[in-house]
């Protein structure tokens, strides 16, 4: 279906884009509940207007008018929704830390951690002036282990502690899984020690627990399948989308072969649920049983999206599919565009926050290009049903991962370049995997008949997972470090959008726009890769409580770490892979601050000059001197006159009273990384107030940056 016809047949894309337009604009109305006020009132004129106009005016043209008024209702609505989504965020900015007493309920299953049990809770009465007052929210709970009877799902509880922030990235760049749980209602955490929290009694389990304790059921079903405790993980995470045994080895090989989708249970996983239980229901058909059948398959579909947690991509997949049978059911012609649009548009209406949520952008990019571009890339002729097949599901591969790629370079900066490859095999793989397993949950407890069927199931994780590392491990499967901005991915899809109108309108005018929009990303591309060719900068980042300085010249930098152990490469990769893919870093070194290789060589094309200094580190970049202070030793010289630097880094290390820091250095900032604590950090920033000195705390302010210039005294 051309792309123009798509569009003026799908009312629910217009409703998604003026609604999705509002949310997007929450900021516009502020925090003021004037403005929200204005907003209602205006909504409700519109909406009078609009039916004043349709009743009165009968036979007149009003198609315009009417359309621009809902337009701006759908916008205005936007915004209040996001505005609703907002206020619970903002009520929590300046919430009080002191420890308090609260009443909660356990809404999720607990899961195990090292030293931690973690959970879900939500908060049903806080005491307030001695008096138990109703609340609602939500916080996400730790408790130490190990404890006294851990709570369950259900469980209601008495606590008394400090609902702490959920901290923000520690380095620019990083994750924020505080933003992360916004998204999800969740502003506030606590760690609970014991004799902090005692169990008052059940309330009853709610629908989300009550499907999280199945799916842990069956999760210990699978992991009683024979020979497979290798891939016990992968099991889990590709019948019941529960990943929390699944290691960090697997999802870097699944991930970085093109095939991690397979692990989100997408719509692939619903698709394949109706396709067996309409087959299965199919042997007993007939004109009375059609109805009760189509109610069977979608009550299975949703009992399956609350058992995985609903998740995006579950939740897509499963409004799309009732829709679809609901109104196959009523002999209505189905408009697959149009009720993609609408079950985008549905779980904006009901959690806004998903509109910033990754899986949710990945999930509707996916499908949508496949419904777009597939019918393109694939053209039925009289090939063979294997190779049509085999075909099928390549052109199927291509046009997801055509539609998915600017948003996968927006936040993973990688692209699996075999991943046409991995996805002829893998999917069929995966469709029998979970049949079998399907199955084998069923028949779990007629034992000879659930051995076998482990059986089978550890040899086709292990062809899965073999298969799968093999072309990981090819040349040139992944490539890494493609940074782009939101005005890109904005310019990527402009100019697949505009591609693919071309192609349907066979129109070589169409083809100038496409040429117009890639030319300006590859503008903005090389203007962003000049701007880092040139930069220079230092950093001090954390690091889980480690400190690691980050120079950075061109392409290149060193990464200078503490003492202490290793630092793996997940974890740095977690903490700064955003941030050097943003910077053009192609290239790095390691070395420990006592590293004695460090001070004898010069790095970054001379631009970097190290010296061990009474223990501690001197640093010359270009003539910006930069002294890593770890040792008190160097607090014993008595000079006439202070050594002037530009950035003093103190470590945790040091052992000395600021003044006496401060008598021998002359700077004007002072940086305490991320092993210095709360109490020394309090007693540095008093030191450096008194002598008009920046103090900055890298575990309370972040990572600190400053540029560096060819002529010194960087700013």
């Amino acid at each position: 279906m051309p792309l123009l016809p798509i569009i003026e047949k799908s009312p629910f894309f217009r409703f998604l884009i003026f609604y999705t337009a509002g949310i997007a604009s929450t900021d516009i109305s502020g925090n003021s509940s004037f403005v929200k006020a204005v907003v209602v009132a205006v909504i409700l004129i519109l909406l009078v207007l609009q039916i004043v106009i349709a009743n009165r005016f009968i036979g007149y043209y009003t198609g315009l008018v009417t359309g621009s008024l809902s337009a701006v209702m759908l916008f205005l609505a936007g915004i209040l929704t996001g505005d609703v989504h907002a206020m619970r965020e903002n009520r929590f900015r300046n919430f009080t830390e002191a420890p308090g007493y609260y009443r909660v309920h356990l809404i999720d299953s607990p899961q195990m951690r090292e030293s931690s049990l973690k959970t879900v809770g939500r908060i049903t009465h806080r005491m307030q002036g001695g008096q138990w007052v109703r609340d609602d929210f939500l916080i996400l709970m730790y408790f130490e282990l190990p404890g006294m009877a851990l709570p369950e799902e259900g469980s209601n509880l008495l606590i008394k502690a400090a609902l702490k922030k959920i901290a923000g990235p520690r380095n620019p760049g990083e994750f924020n899984y505080g933003r992360y749980l916004a998204s999800r209602n969740i502003f506030r955490q606590v760690y609970l020690k014991k004799g902090t929290w005692v169990l008052t009694g059940s309330g009853g389990r709610s629908l989300r627990a009550l499907a999280a304790t199945w799916r842990m059921k069956m999760v210990n079903r699978l992991n009683t399948v024979g020979s497979v405790t290798a891939y016990r993980g992968l099991l889990a995470a590709l019948t019941l989308g529960y990943r929390e045994d699944l290691d960090a080895c697997t999802k870097q090989i699944f991930s970085e072969a093109g095939v991690m989708h397979v692990m989100a249970l997408s719509g692939f996983n619903v698709g394949l649920i109706a396709l067996v239980l309409e087959y299965l229901l199919g042997l007993f058909s007939g004109s009375r049983l059609r109805i009760f059948n189509t109610l069977i398959i979608i009550f299975f579909l949703w009992f399956f999206a609350f058992l995985t947690g609903l998740s995006a991509s579950v939740l897509r997949a499963t409004v799309m599919i009732s829709l679809v049978m609901a109104g196959r059911l009523f002999h209505r012609k189905i408009n697959t565009y149009n009720m993609l649009f609408a079950a985008a548009f549905f779980l904006l209406a009901f959690s806004p926050g998903l509109l910033s949520d990754v899986s949710f952008q990945l999930s509707f990019s996916a499908v949508t290009g496949i419904l777009l571009f597939q019918p393109l890339l694939y053209r039925k002729s009289t090939r063979g049903m294997i190779i049509d097949k085999l075909w099928q599901l390549f052109t199927l591969s291509c046009a997801a991962q055509l539609a998915t790629f600017p948003v996968t370079l927006y936040y993973f900066h990688q692209f699996p370049v075999y991943f046409w490859l991995t996805n002829l095999y893998v999917v069929p793989l995966v469709s029998v995997i979970i049949c079998v397993a399907g199955v084998f949950l069923l028949v779990t407890a007629i034992h000879p008949l659930a051995g076998l069927l482990g059986k089978i199931l550890a040899v086709l994780l292990k062809m899965l997972y073999g298969s799968v590392a093999m072309v990981e491990g090819l040349p040139f499967s992944l490539i890494e470090h493609v940074y782009i901005n939101a005005g890109q991915v904005a310019l990527l899809f402009a100019v697949l959008l505009t591609g693919t109108l071309a192609l349907y309108r066979k129109k070589v005018l169409l083809v100038y726009p496409v040429l117009l929009f890639f030319i300006a990303y590859q503008v903005t591309g090389l203007i962003h890769t000049y701007g880092n060719t040139n930069q220079k900068f230092m950093m001090v980042g954390n690091l889980k409580g480690r400190s690691v300085i980050i120079v950075k010249s061109g392409r290149e930098a060193i990464r200078i770490a503490d003492p202490g152990p290793v630092i793996p490469d997940a974890s740095f990769r977690y903490s700064f892979g955003n941030f050097f893919a943003e910077k053009g870093i192609r290239q790095s070194w390691e070395f420990q601050s006592t590293d004695s290789t460090l001070q004898q060589r010069s790095f970054l094309r001379g631009s970097l000059l190290t010296k061990d200094w009474q223990g501690n580190l001197l640093m010359d970049c270009c003539g910006n001197r930069i002294v890593y202070l770890r040792d008190s030793r160097i607090c014993r010289n008595q000079t006439l006159q202070r050594i002037k630097v530009d950035v003093a880094v103190v470590s945790g290390f040091l052992d000395a009273k600021p003044e006496s820091v401060l008598s021998v250095f002359d700077t004007r900032e002072i940086v305490l990384d991320a092993s210095v604590k709360n109490y020394q950090a309090a007693v540095w920033k008093k030191a450096s107030a008194l002598k008009g000195i920046r103090c900055w705390h890298v575990s309370r302010d972040g990572a600190f940056l400053i540029a560096i210039h060819d002529s010194g005294r960087g700013n």
